[in-house]
C-alpha cells in the first residue's frame, strides 16, 4: 500500500486578517489539502475573512497565481449570489469548473488562429447545431 506524498497536495500560501506586519520578508502561512476546490473554499474563507489569499500551488507548480485567485473567487462570490444553498466546496468547484472551461477555450482560440494559417488544418471541434449555417471566416 502506497501512502500519497506531501507533494501531491495543494498548498494555499497566505496571510490572516492582520497576520502581515509590514515586512516582506515574512513567509506566508500554509494550508495543504489533496482537493483543489478545498483549497479554493479555504482562500474564500481567507479573503472574506479579511485576509490575503496569494496563491495555490501543486508540486511547485502554480495552479492558480495571486490574480487568477482573485478571479476565481469573485467567480465564487456571483455564484454565492445566484445559488445561496450552494456549500463553499461545492461553489468552489462550480468556480473551477467555470474557470477551466474559459481557460479550455482560450487555448483552443489559440490553436485554432495557429491552424488558419495552414490550408491542410482541419479543425477538430465539434459544434452544437443551431439550425444556422456559419459562413468561413
Amino acid at each position: 500500500m502506497t501512502s500519497a506524498s506531501d507533494e501531491d497536495k495543494y498548498t494555499l500560501d497566505y496571510f490572516p486578517h492582520g497576520g502581515r506586519d509590514g515586512s516582506d520578508d515574512e513567509p506566508p502561512f500554509k494550508y495543504r489539502t489533496f482537493y483543489l476546490d478545498d483549497a479554493v473554499a479555504e482562500a474564500w474563507r481567507i479573503a472574506r475573512g479579511g485576509g490575503s489569499a496569494l496563491r495555490i500551488t501543486r508540486q511547485g507548480e502554480s495552479a492558480f497565481d495571486e490574480d487568477g485567485l482573485r478571479e476565481l473567487l469573485n467567480k465564487m462570490s456571483e455564484l454565492e449570489g445566484k445559488q445561496s444553498v450552494r456549500g463553499e466546496r461545492e461553489l468552489a468547484a462550480l468556480a473551477i469548473g467555470e474557470s477551466g472551461e474559459a481557460e479550455a477555450a482560450s487555448e483552443e482560440d489559440d490553436a485554432e488562429s495557429g491552424e488558419r494559417g495552414d490550408a491542410d488544418a482541419e479543425s477538430n471541434e465539434t459544434k452544437p447545431a443551431t439550425g444556422e449555417i456559419e459562413s468561413p471566416s
